[in-house]
């Protein structure tokens, strides 16, 4: 408490009379020092009561300012960084290279084309014939 009514009230140098720093500071009240005395009147009067509110409600006002102002700066952040990514397009297109068919298998494709493949044509393909030896050559090879 002693220590809150420093920070309200100021003592002059011949320790006679004080000052009420929140209504000096809103200056209401016309002469800066009272009477000693007349501190505990001052603090119940309503000069001091409006000076009370009023300092509340600029610090009220001044921290809705601060909070707003951050809510601003976030927000214009966040729209900095929407802007920027839909904005932003690679230095270089890249596009896929898809190789074309080989000589060989476009050649394939281009003798399939109107040949659809059916049972019949499935058996007039040649089939292949195993060497007379494969027996012997597979065994070979496996041991």
């Amino acid at each position: 408490m002693q220590h809150l009514l420093r920070t309200v009230v100021e003592l002059s140098e011949d320790r006679k009379k004080v000052r009420c720093n929140i209504c000096a500071a809103l200056r209401i009240q016309t002469s800066d020092w009272i009477q000693k005395e007349s501190l505990a009147y001052h603090l119940k009067s309503d000069v001091h009561a409006r000076s009370v509110s009023a300092q509340q409600n600029r610090e009220t006002i001044r921290a809705a300012g601060v909070q707003s102002m951050q809510e601003e700066t976030e927000i214009e952040e966040w729209m900095d960084f929407v802007l920027l990514s839909s904005t932003i397009k690679p230095a270089i297109a890249v596009t896929a290279h898809v190789p074309g068919p080989s000589v060989e298998e476009q050649e394939m494709w281009d003798n399939c084309k109107g040949t659809p493949l059916t049972t019949s044509t499935a058996t007039s393909f040649p089939t292949f014939r195993l060497p007379h030896n494969f027996r012997q050559l597979l065994h070979s090879a496996l041991n």
